[in-house]
């Protein structure tokens, strides 16, 4: 039922989306735009048009955090098979065993200098949802998910860029801009990361979804 739903609202997004695109079509027809410029814009429209939210109640057990896409710039502690978008999560327990003041401080820590904009909070269940100003492309977003699991004292993640600029075939890379906003902040928060070695272990692997 949850794969139908999702196929649904991909389709149902895709058919909004026609309108727009062959919008954006008829303007570079008449700007007569070189190929290169044409390329960059219909990819950043396609992927803002097209683009879904990434973390969602799957089932009854609550909020998921799922691994990055094939493609485009994305950082998840859900893809501990794909280095090149893994991150591992952070230790909250080392300085809090309360949850709820841990959250509290995540929020806290998210919204000061204007880090991120936060767009959702759900206290109850330890999830947090906000976006932050994109490197590429310089007018696009980043949407950045928290949740934090209790029992384990681990805070996990994903952010990933609403769109994608591409060269031809190749993605243009947002140079560890996302990867550096979650360093900031958690160096802010004062939170380890998990090490190697505890991220392998059988009792982290049950942790990383």
């Amino acid at each position: 039922a949850i794969c139908k739903m999702r196929l649904f609202a991909f389709v149902f997004t895709f058919f909004l989306s026609l309108p727009c695109l062959m919008a954006l079509c008829v303007e570079m027809n008449r700007s007569k735009l070189p190929r290169r410029e044409i390329l960059i814009k219909s990819s950043i429209t396609a992927g803002a048009l097209l683009s879904q939210p990434f973390i969602s109640r799957a089932d009854d057990r609550g909020y998921t955090i799922a691994p990055c896409p094939s493609i485009g710039n994305c950082v998840s502690t859900a893809n501990f098979k794909v280095l090149k978008n893994f991150s591992p999560p952070w230790d909250f327990a080392s300085a809090t065993k309360n949850p709820t003041e841990a959250f509290n401080e995540l929020v806290k820590a998210a919204k000061k200098d204007g880090l991120y904009n936060v767009l959702f909070e759900d206290p109850e269940n330890f999830f947090l949802k906000c976006e932050a100003k994109s490197l590429v492309p310089p007018d696009g977003f980043d949407d950045t998910e928290f949740l934090l699991k209790p029992k384990e004292g681990l805070v996990l993640f994903k952010t990933q860029s609403r769109q994608t600029v591409n060269l031809g075939p190749i993605i243009v890379s947002d140079g560890n801009s996302a990867r550096n906003r979650l360093e900031t902040l958690r160096n802010r928060l004062g939170w380890p990361e998990l090490s190697t070695m505890q991220v392998n272990s059988p009792a982290a692997a049950k942790n990383k979804t």
